[in-house]
């Protein structure tokens, strides 16, 4: 089992990710965003929520938009197997005006 860094993770291409078939192998970068982004690629929502951008300016813009709501348990649970769940799709809909906000230059 590979445990990738955050710095791994962001070196990696969309579809890099979404080929990681454990996503406990992305527990080890201390992030949820690695699990989410993949979680959008595998379930064909990443285009439609965050076009053109690109992985390492989204993964940083999860990780703070992230700490700005709660993260329910069954998001942790649900997210990793990448199959549409409406508990994940409803956090990433909350979750999504704060990470569009983050992406936008200060």
């Amino acid at each position: 089992m590979k445990q990738f860094t955050f710095d791994e993770v962001q070196s990696m291409t969309f579809a890099q990710l979404g080929a990681v078939e454990d996503a406990m192998d992305l527990m080890a970068t201390g992030f949820i965003s690695p699990m989410l982004v993949r979680y959008m690629f595998r379930t064909e929502q990443l285009a439609a929520r965050y076009p053109g951008v690109a992985l390492p300016a989204l993964l940083n813009a999860i990780n703070k938009a992230a700490t700005m709501i709660a993260f329910p348990p069954e998001v942790g649970q649900k997210a990793p197997v990448a199959v549409r769940d409406e508990v994940v799709d409803a956090y990433l809909d909350e979750l999504q005006p704060h990470t569009e906000s983050a992406l936008k230059p200060n």
